[in-house]
Parts: structure tokens; C-alpha cells; sequence
């Protein structure tokens, strides 16, 4: 798939068997339609510091980017001798993925939704 062009990325018919790689595959049907009232509407650029003290935003962007930093600790470690640590980073994924959710369903006072910042964050303030 790709969006920007509106269409499917597909094999390319006629590409010979060795051809680059940006000759292997061509665009085509069926088209990719873009739904613009269905993107949400996020902060661009999002920084935990951006978000007021105190405020929902604030605390949720600073649990996400504990459980981030948390997941890139964990696999450091998985991929460096410790393999069986990957159970544990896969876990962290999927409260990553939570966090992400929630936090993008904060209103903020500019009539857009807060975002995850993915900071490097090693304490959980």
C-alpha cells in the first residue's frame, strides 16, 4: 500500500529477475482512498514539556515515555545476551500501545488531541 500516491504497491510484471528494487514493483489497482475527516487530529510534534504541570496530557505523556524508555531498555537487553527478556519487551509493546491510545483521546485546549512524544524518559517524575 501507499497513501501518498493513492494506489497499491504490486510486483511488477515486466521487471526482469534481477532489476532494482525500485523496478520490481509498480503502482496500481485497487486505489488506496484517503479519508481526510477520518485522520484524528493530534499535536504536531508533541513534547511532554508542552503539555501544562499537572494536566492529564502532561501525566499521560510522561507514562508513555517511561514505558518507551522501559521497552528500549528491555530490548537492549533481549538483543544483547538476554533473549529471554523478549516476553517481557513484548508486554511493554502492548502497554505501549494503551498508553498511546488513552493519550490521544485527551482534549487539549486548542481543539486538537494530545500525542505521544517518544522521549527518552529513565524516571517516571
Amino acid at each position: 500500500m501507499n497513501l501518498l500516491q493513492g494506489k497499491t504497491l504490486i510486483p511488477n510484471p515486466h521487471a526482469p529477475p534481477h532489476a532494482p528494487d525500485n523496478q520490481m514493483y509498480t503502482y496500481g489497482p485497487p486505489p488506496i482512498p484517503f479519508d481526510a475527516p477520518g485522520v484524528l487530529a493530534v499535536v504536531e510534534n508533541p513534547k511532554a514539556a508542552n503539555y501544562p504541570a499537572g494536566s492529564k496530557a502532561r501525566y499521560a505523556c510522561n507514562t508513555f515515555n517511561y514505558t518507551y524508555t522501559s521497552l528500549l531498555k528491555t530490548l537492549h537487553i533481549t538483543f544483547n545476551g538476554s533473549p529471554g527478556q523478549l516476553g517481557d519487551a513484548i508486554g511493554l509493546m502492548a502497554s505501549l500501545k494503551l498508553q498511546a491510545l488513552e493519550l490521544m483521546n485527551i482534549d487539549l485546549d486548542n481543539g486538537l488531541k494530545a500525542g505521544p512524544s517518544f522521549e527518552y524518559q529513565p524516571i517516571n517524575p
